[in-house]
Formats: structure tokens, sequence, C-alpha cells
């Protein structure tokens, strides 16, 4: 009954990405998800591999999902998925070792992406730390979701000692990949959590509320003491600076920013020249969620996704 929606989603995909493409090829413009050689630009929408592909991709993750969503019914699956969890963290936290000692003869054979890096590998003097993956806003988004997971699901995995090297491990990590996009992940994990303690201290019972309040003072001690480092290390602060005019002030400034939001707007277009209904999963090229969805599954698919 949980998935039921994302059910809905998932035909809603499937019922567009037959359907729309053919009926809507020619009548607007998209940037396709695969240009020629480093170039991307506009072409008339038109049916292609990119449908199936995209698609049968979709597909796995609504079956992965579904599957996972089953097995977690029971305790033992659910030790599984936290270890899987750790395993995880452990391994992306030895490959950003690898890219931050400049072993990048190991990790060139997982970065096999076939268009090239977005942006710089460093901003300034702060290397962008990305991994084992083809850019930056991936690693950072991963390692961001990852600490999300952790830290809303904080007495699901018992907050132990290993829950504990985690969520700092996770944050770490994705602060070094210095992606805008880990970090506005960062900041929505943040007031969810402020959201979700405020909800139990004055709504559930004593105990609850007790280790709330506990929390509370906890993540405010922490903030005061990452601020008096920052501010008592001047070259620190100039860094963390730096990474916010960059990251944050100038980001509408630079050719990626423009670029992305072109490969948005452009597929919002299409959106709309679709009456709302769609073009299909893999017919345009976007930078952002929201954006995907819509252009991919219409309005009715957002809804679906949304809810």
């Amino acid at each position: 009954n949980k998935c039921g929606l994302l059910t809905l989603f998932m035909l809603q995909a499937m019922l567009c990405t037959a359907i729309f493409p053919w009926i809507f090829e020619g009548q607007t413009i998209v940037y396709p998800l695969r240009g020629s050689g480093d170039v991307l630009y506009t072409v008339p929408l038109a049916p292609s591999m990119s449908n199936i592909t995209q698609l049968l991709y979709l597909l796995e993750s609504y079956l992965l999902t579904i599957v996972i969503s089953a097995r977690c019914q029971t305790t033992a699956f659910r030790k599984v998925i936290k270890r899987a969890i750790y395993c995880l963290l452990l391994i992306l936290a030895i490959t950003a070792a690898f890219d931050i000692l400049g072993l990048n003869f190991i990790l060139d054979t997982f970065r096999n992406a076939s268009y090239s890096l977005v942006g710089e590998t460093n901003i300034g003097l702060t290397k962008r730390v990305i991994g084992a993956m083809p850019e930056a806003s991936s690693f950072g988004s991963l390692t961001a979701s990852l600490f999300a997971i952790l830290l809303l699901m904080r007495r699901n995995f018992g907050m132990n000692y290993k829950w504990i090297l985690a969520t700092f491990g996770s944050l770490l990590l994705a602060c070094l990949s210095t992606s805008s996009t880990a970090y506005a992940i960062l900041a929505a994990a943040g007031g969810a959590f402020a959201l979700q303690t405020l909800i139990r201290v004055f709504v559930s019972g004593r105990i609850e509320q007790e280790r709330s309040a506990a929390e509370i003072i906890v993540i405010f001690v922490l903030a005061i003491l990452a601020a008096e480092a920052i501010i008592s290390a001047p070259e620190f602060r100039e860094r963390v600076s730096y990474l916010l005019n960059a990251l944050v002030f100038e980001k509408a400034s630079t050719s990626s920013f423009e670029e992305r939001t072109r490969w948005s707007n452009t597929a919002f277009e299409a959106f709309r020249d679709s009456h709302w209904l769609g073009i299909g999963v893999g017919s345009a090229r976007t930078s952002n969620g929201l954006s995907n969805i819509l252009a991919s599954t219409g309005l009715l698919g957002a809804l679906f996704f949304g809810a």
C-alpha cells in the first residue's frame, strides 16, 4: 500500500514514454541526453534509444524500491540495509582518500562516464573531492543523501559509535565535494531534522521529549564549537568565505550554471508544449529533479511522485 503512488508514477512514466515522443515529435525542441562530442545543442523532439535505456533504469530503481520495501518488514533485512550503508560510506571514504592523494590511476577505472566532467576540479585553493565519481555533484549528492538518511533515521540506526562515525564521515565527505547541490541537501536535511525534533519535543511522551531536547542541546553545542573553530583559524575562515562566495553568491554567473539552467528551461518549455502531458522519460536533458519529472511524466506524474 505504501508503494501504491510510486506504482502509479511508474505506470504514468511508462505510458508517457511509450506514446508521447511519437505524438509530439517535431512539435518542440529539447537538449538530448547525448550530444555531438562535448557539444550539446537543441534538436526537435523525436523518439530515441535514450527513451528505452532511461525507462529501463527507472524501472530497475522502481523494482529495487519495491523489493527493499517488502524485505524491510523483517528485522534481519533492516540490519542488512544498515550494514550496506556503512559499507558504502567506507568505500566512498576510501575513494575520497585516493582522490585527495592524487591516485587517479586507480580511480580512472571507475570514472568511465561518456561525457566530459562538468566544472573545475578546484575552487580557488580548495580541491573538489569526487572520489570515483565523474563529477563533484554526483559524489556530493550521494554523500549528502546518506548523511540525511543517517540523521533523520538516527533512532533506527541505534546512535552508537558506528552511527556517529558514519554520520560525521558522510557530512565531511559532502563538504569536501564543494558541491552546491550537496550543500542544498545538507541544508534541507538540517531543516527536516529541526522540524522532526521540535515535533517530538511538543507532541511525544516525556521520555521522547527528553531525548529530543538533549539532541537539540548537543547540536547547539557542536554548532558553537564549529563556529569557534572557523573564527579562530583565519586561513580556514578565508577558504570557507571563498567557497560560500563561489558556490552561492557567484554561482549564477558561471558558465556551468547558465548551461544547466538552459537545459532545465528548455525541458520545462517542452513540458508546456506537450500541454502538461510530458514528453517521455529520456527525451530531454535537465539539471534538476522537478523539471525532469515534469518534462518526462507530465503534471500527473509529478503529482503521483510528490504525493
